[in-house]
């Protein structure tokens, strides 16, 4: 381009920052999707693609790849930035022709989606009871039993995303995105009564990325995520600050993946799954399903789900009063 060396040297650096280590491995496989689609239809599709290349691009991961349209649209970036990279520029692979095919292609998976959809299915109280009555049966270890239990108190009463307290992989995690040990804390007050204070790592509804603390009052139920906590507590050794909070026997992350894959196995002969599913998002759902009936309010149930894009700020600054009140609701659930 003609600028100096050293200011191209630091805006490559730059540039080579703007997209994370998985857009960048999508763009590889872009170029070996695009080598499998010549040797399969014997077309050429040399650098950089022709409008017709593209098109036949798309139908090959369409009809033979079973693609949706966010995969292929990924690809064609893909194939843009290698284009750019080897200097050919970055040509017209998104042409009129092309979005109009790629608008039908999201429009057909959206279609599709909706006729094999199931809904969800709310985890109210009578099926926290069902979960707790099959995990008593289920031939689990106790220290599994009470992890498994201690997720679902914690994520009913405090209608967490289960990403906010479980990790996304088992032996891998990212201290700034997973609940560590650290970020957990039960505090008593001077009457006696316990509090959970979890600190949410890059909540939804901030887009900045602040991390908020969210307060989970003891209920003295059943279903109570104090009580269910401090037993499975009592069943583990020491844990570290820096760890997952949540941990399978083994030490390995317990994820959102693997709390699915129990909760199924301990319903499925219970629930009819072609009527509705039962997944860990249920569990935000049933909570508020509740209180509602207990008769909360609309702005109660946003604050306690944090369901409005400032609703969390909203829920630190409730009186205490308030919050008591939210929980004695929860409690006679």
């Amino acid at each position: 381009m003609g600028i100096p060396e050293d200011t191209a040297e630091h805006l490559a650096e730059l540039g080579n920052m703007g997209l994370t280590k998985a857009t960048w491995s999508n763009y590889r496989t872009a170029e070996r999707m695009l080598e499998r689609c010549r040797r399969d239809t014997g077309e050429r599709m040399e650098l950089p693609l022709k409008q017709e290349q593209v098109l036949l691009f798309i139908d090959w991961l369409s009809r033979k790849r079973k693609a949706k349209h966010g995969t292929i649209c990924s690809y064609l970036a893909g194939i843009r930035q290698l284009q750019i990279a080897r200097g050919m520029g970055e040509g017209k692979i998104r042409s009129d022709l092309v979005n109009l095919v790629l608008a039908g292609k999201r429009n057909k998976d959206v279609q599709e989606k909706k006729k094999g959809r199931k809904g969800r299915l709310p985890v109210t109280k009578a099926v926290m009871k069902l979960i707790k009555a099959t995990l008593r049966k289920s031939s689990m270890s106790l220290e599994r039993k009470r992890l498994v239990w201690a997720v679902c108190c914690l994520t009913f009463a405090g209608a967490f995303r289960i990403h906010e307290i479980l990790a996304r992989e088992e032996r891998r995690f990212d201290p700034k995105w997973t609940l560590l040990n650290r970020d957990l804390k039960v505090v008593q007050d001077k009457e006696g009564k316990a509090t959970m204070l979890v600190t949410v790592k890059w909540p939804k509804e901030d887009k900045v990325g602040k991390e908020i603390e969210v307060e989970v009052l003891e209920s003295r139920t059943e279903t109570c995520p104090v009580r269910a906590w401090r037993k499975w507590q009592q069943c583990t050794g020491r844990r570290k600050p820096d760890q997952p909070a949540f941990r399978l026997e083994d030490g390995r992350a317990f994820t959102g993946r693997k709390f699915n894959t129990i909760l199924k196995r301990l319903l499925e002969d219970h629930i009819d799954y072609s009527q509705g599913s039962i997944s860990a998002h249920s569990f935000r759902s049933g909570v508020t399903t509740e209180l509602g009936r207990k008769g909360c309010t609309d702005e109660q149930l946003k604050e306690v789900g944090r369901w409005s894009s400032r609703a969390y700020e909203h829920y630190l600054k409730l009186p205490r009063t308030t919050r008591k009140s939210v929980a004695r609701k929860i409690r006679r659930l």
